[in-house]
């Protein structure tokens, strides 16, 4: 999306193949179906499987529009596109689930997504610090086009894992 998403990086060569993850059809489903968290970059980047270019592509193009005709209202803008975000699949980057509830966590998977809004002019240079961490494994722009999803390699543990949040934030 954007054609601005950054692969697992060459350290994690074919590890990054074995970490699974879970994905929900849209933001009320908690059936899961479990991928390579690689096979889910790879499908942003090429808009595979679950072709997300056209519903991305319109919910940045309504934010835009919103916000121009709002004086940047934000709040406005995100009520505007809440129903089409939430009809987007979703991905648990934290590990695989048994159901897309904290409790039914099967196996961590060693990442740890941090999304960060509102960033406006300072997207490009938010990216370009992310870039330059060693913790990074993925990184592209929210639906919103006015963000970043950022992917970390944290400790594959369950138990570290608000310790680990912690940290990233």
């Amino acid at each position: 999306l954007n054609g601005k998403v950054c692969a697992p990086n060459a350290e994690t060569g074919n590890a990054a193949t074995a970490i699974l993850v879970s994905c929900v059809k849209n933001a009320t489903d908690t059936a899961t179906q479990h991928y390579h968290a690689k096979e889910i970059i790879e499908s942003i980047r090429a808009d595979q499987h679950f072709k997300l270019r056209a519903p991305v592509e319109n919910i940045r193009r309504e934010f835009s529009s919103v916000m121009a005709t709002t004086n940047d209202d934000r709040k406005s803008a995100k009520q505007a596109i809440d129903p089409a975000k939430k009809r987007l699949p979703g991905v648990t980057w934290s590990g695989t689930f048994r159901h897309r509830k904290q409790d039914e966590l099967l196996e961590h998977s060693g990442l740890l997504c941090a999304d960060l809004d509102g960033l406006g002019d300072q997207l490009a240079e938010v990216r370009s610090k992310l870039l330059t961490s060693s913790h990074l494994w993925a990184l592209f722009t929210s639906p919103t086009g006015d963000g970043l999803k950022c992917v970390f390699r944290v400790s594959a543990d369950a138990q570290k894992h608000k310790a680990s949040f912690h940290a990233v934030e």
